[in-house]
C-alpha cells in the first residue's frame, strides 16, 4: 500500500517541534504537580548512602526499588534543589528529551514519507502510559530513553556502517539495564538481532562475491 506524502519537510519539523513542546510541557507538569508516591519515598532514602554502596550493598538488592541509574541521578539533584517531587523526578523528565529525539531519528530512518513519519511519531510519543513513566522517579523513564537511543544508534549503524554507532547502541542499552534490570531483555534482544543481522549480511556479501 502507499501513502501520499503530502506534507513537506519544513511541515514536517514544525509538527514535530510543536509535539515536542505540547508533550514535554505535558510530562513537566505532571512532575510538578502529583503528589510523591510511596515508591518514590524509597528513592529519596536510598540517596542518603554513597555512590559506592548504590552499586554494590547487597541490602539494595533486596528491594525492587531500586533502579541503580535512577538513584544515582537523583542523588545530585536532591543535593543541589532539595527533596521536592520535582526534583527526584528530573533525570527522567529530562530523559524524555532523549526519547523525543530518538524516536524521531529512529523513524525518519525506517521511511522517507513524511506523513508515515508524523503518525509513527504521534503513535510512540502520545502514549499516556508511557508518558508516565517520564513525570515520576522510577527509573522506567530512563530505560526507555536509553532503550529508544540505542535503537536509533543500532539503526544509524545499520544504515551507515559505521562501528561507533554500534558500540554505542550498547551501551546505551546497558544503561537502560542499569535503569531498570527488566531491561536485560532488550539488551539481549539487540545482541541477538545485531549479531543476526551481520551473520546474514555477511553471508549474503560472501554469497554474492563468490
Amino acid at each position: 500500500m502507499r501513502f501520499n506524502d503530502n506534507i513537506s519537510d519544513r511541515n514536517y519539523s514544525f509538527c514535530f517541534s510543536i509535539l515536542c513542546i505540547i508533550v514535554f510541557l505535558w510530562v513537566a507538569f505532571r512532575a510538578y504537580h502529583l503528589s510523591i508516591t510511596y515508591d518514590e519515598v524509597w528513592v529519596i532514602d536510598l540517596t542518603k548512602q554513597s555512590i559506592y554502596d548504590m552499586f554494590t550493598a547487597p541490602r539494595n538488592f533486596t528491594s525492587a526499588n531500586h533502579l541503580i541509574l535512577n538513584t544515582f541521578l537523583a542523588k545530585p539533584c536532591i543535593h543541589l534543589f532539595g527533596t521536592q517531587e520535582w526534583v527526584i523526578r528530573l533525570p527522567n523528565v529530562i530523559a524524555f528529551i532523549i526519547f523525543l529525539i530518538s524516536s524521531k531519528v529512529s523513524i525518519d530512518l525506517l521511511t522517507k514519507n513524511n506523513t508515515i513519519r508524523l503518525v509513527g511519531l504521534l503513535i510512540v510519543n502520545l502514549q499516556l502510559y508511557q508518558l508516565d513513566f517520564f513525570s515520576l522517579s522510577r527509573g522506567y523513564g530512563l530505560a526507555s530513553a536509553f532503550q529508544m537511543l540505542s535503537l536509533a544508534l543500532a539503526l544509524m549503524y545499520l544504515t551507515k556502517k559505521k562501528y561507533p554507532y554500534y558500540i554505542f547502541s550498547f551501551v546505551s542499552a546497558a544503561h537502560a539495564v542499569l535503569a531498570n534490570f527488566t531491561w536485560l531483555n532488550y539488551f539481549v534482544a539487540l545482541g541477538i538481532c545485531m549479531i543476526g543481522i551481520e551473520l546474514y549480511q555477511g553471508k549474503k556479501y560472501f554469497l554474492l562475491t563468490y
